[in-house]
């Protein structure tokens, strides 16, 4: 739950002005991930953002946590993004106008990741692999 917090903040700010959802599926967590969820309802509503959470005693792990907020999501598309990431505010913007904008059916955005470890990677080697055979060298 170290994360949350700022997870949420950031979906707070997102610039998308669009009809959208959060869907948290709480996977059996032993920390306070469902307070600090609640806490930010009142703040997403006032946005006219739905945040809802459900959730399970066993954790059945993260693919198992993804597909039970899908199930319970309502909207035409899914943005994956997890109790750790922290979006730039125009993240939801840029996904939906990519898909959009070419019938796309699957977008990828680049990932920098910030790590308290000694290792810094500055971009995802997934995101690069598919953007060169999506797009050629």
């Amino acid at each position: 739950m170290p994360y949350m917090k700022d997870c949420l903040q950031a979906l707070l700010v997102q610039t998308f002005s669009g009809t959208w959802e959060i869907c948290v599926y709480n996977d059996g967590s032993t920390d306070d991930t469902v307070s600090c969820v609640e806490e930010f309802i009142p703040l997403f509503k006032a946005r006219g953002i739905s945040l809802r959470i459900s959730g399970g005693v066993d954790s059945g792990g993260v693919g198992f946590a993804k597909n039970r907020a899908i199930e319970f999501s309502t909207g035409r598309f899914i943005c994956f993004c997890d109790a750790d990431d922290v979006s730039e505010p125009s993240r939801l913007q840029e996904q939906f106008s990519l898909a959009i904008s070419q019938e796309n059916e699957l977008v990828f955005l680049g990932v920098f990741y910030l790590s308290f470890f000694p290792k810094f990677f500055k971009f995802s080697i997934v995101c690069e692999i598919v953007r060169t055979t999506e797009t050629g060298p």
